[in-house]
């Protein structure tokens, strides 16, 4: 790569950074969103909707066929009613004209709460 190559790399790496931060401060944040201060609890939203992620990962598969969309669901939202209907999207997915999900179900905090061990 060329250093304008890599400079460019970099530019859309810092911007991807900020746009993911931004994301997540809209999604969690109620307050205190550019951390003038340190973070604390009454900052964050009391309870987030959980459960949509693994639908708007099919939704965003549909029309594209080149698209692999991979969908991390935590184990807190993978009990959620939203979820359950969303493991039955893939009947909706046309391999000839849509991309596919690849949903990866985080349960390590759920063994760990059941007394597995460590």
């Amino acid at each position: 790569m060329t250093t304008t190559q890599i400079r460019d790399t970099e530019a859309v790496h810092r911007y991807r950074r900020a746009c993911d931060y931004a994301a997540a401060a809209m999604i969690c944040l109620k307050d205190n969103v550019l951390l003038r201060e340190p973070l604390r609890r009454e900052h964050l939203k009391p309870r987030l909707e959980l459960g949509y992620a693994l639908a708007t990962a099919f939704g965003a598969a549909l029309d594209k066929p080149d698209l692999l969309v991979a969908c991390l669901v935590g184990d807190g939202e993978a009990e959620t009613g939203p979820t359950a209907g969303s493991w039955h999207a893939n009947k909706y997915l046309d391999p000839r004209t849509d991309g596919a999900v690849l949903p990866v179900l985080h349960i390590l905090a759920a063994i760990r709460s059941n007394g597995a061990p460590d």
